[in-house]
């Protein structure tokens, strides 16, 4: 009896050793065919960790999610300031995001998270052109520029100037005609500034000023009696001597230097006057009036 009790107690200790095996694969995280339940290395636990390229994006960038680790099939889930964006896999493309933005991007791999975020910064203006004007560039005339500027953040541009004339550097939006020589060379240096970042420089050459024609800064009598006389000043922007000539007028009107001396022959009616002023480098002007002869007296009777 005591044998048979032996033998009852030991059958079910080898049925409890057959069940034990099913149970050990289970916990090995296995199906009944071999496969993982949830990605992981071959020989170790799945790794995850995710970054954000560029460190500091702007407005007018992509924004790509990097994997660093060993994890199999991950999904994205991008936020920008907390709300769920909707993005192509690892990529948050610019147009979804502005500067000041917060951006979240949360990479999953079965039961593994990683995560990251960035703020959106500003993005520097950028100059598209500059053109110096007037184009048909003359000694004394007053230079200023056309500018246009780009800012991807839509914030409002301030624009600094950069004159050069010769090595001399004048920090204004125009440049004084005072300075504006026959020529020489002048230079324009601009930078667009967006209230915390400034542009490249975009730096122009004017074309150097040309040869500018005398004017005429006197005006003739308005009428004589006897004796008709003139004196003729013109200016010149570039300083060049200046000779006058009668180019119409009345018999035995002529100029002596600049001034014209005449006594009419007969005793009233009109005379039509041309002078001309030339700078004796292809610049020059004409004054054309009409005398009255005898009706009024004038300076030069």
């Amino acid at each position: 009896m005591i044998l048979s009790s032996r033998r009852k107690s030991a059958r079910p200790a080898v049925t409890l050793l057959l069940i034990a095996v099913p149970l050990a694969l289970a916990a090995s995280g296995c199906s009944s065919r071999g496969a993982p339940d949830s990605p992981k290395a071959s020989d170790g636990e799945v790794s995850l960790s995710v970054r954000l390229v560029p460190e500091r994006p702007t407005a007018g960038s992509n924004i790509k999610a990097v994997l660093d680790g060993n994890a199999g099939e991950v999904a994205f889930i991008w936020e920008v300031n907390g709300k769920e964006k909707e993005a192509s896999g690892d990529t948050l493309e610019k147009g979804l995001f502005r500067k000041g933005d917060v951006v979240r991007v949360r990479a999953l791999s079965g039961a593994v998270e990683s995560e990251a975020e960035t703020e959106v910064v500003n993005t520097p203006p950028s100059l598209v052109s500059v053109q110096i004007k007037p184009g048909d560039l003359r000694a004394g005339m007053d230079l200023s520029a056309d500018v246009e500027g780009y800012d991807a953040d839509g914030d409002p541009l301030r624009y600094d100037f950069l004159w050069s004339v010769n090595g001399l550097s004048f920090f204004n939006e125009a440049l004084s005609g005072d300075y504006v020589k026959r020529g020489e060379a002048i230079t324009l240096r601009v930078r667009a500034f967006d209230g915390e970042d400034e542009s490249e420089p975009l730096e122009v050459d004017a074309v150097a000023a040309g040869n500018s024609p005398p004017y005429f800064v006197s005006s003739p009598p308005a009428g004589f009696s006897k004796h008709f006389i003139y004196e003729v000043m013109a200016s010149d922007p570039d300083g060049d001597e200046i000779t006058y000539a009668v180019m119409k007028g009345p018999k035995g009107m002529e100029m002596k230097g600049s001034r014209i001396e005449w006594e009419p022959v007969g005793d009233e009616g009109q005379a039509d006057v041309a002078v001309s002023a030339d700078d004796g480098r292809g610049g020059s002007a004409l004054q054309s009036f009409r005398l009255t002869i005898g009706k009024e007296k004038g300076d030069g009777q």
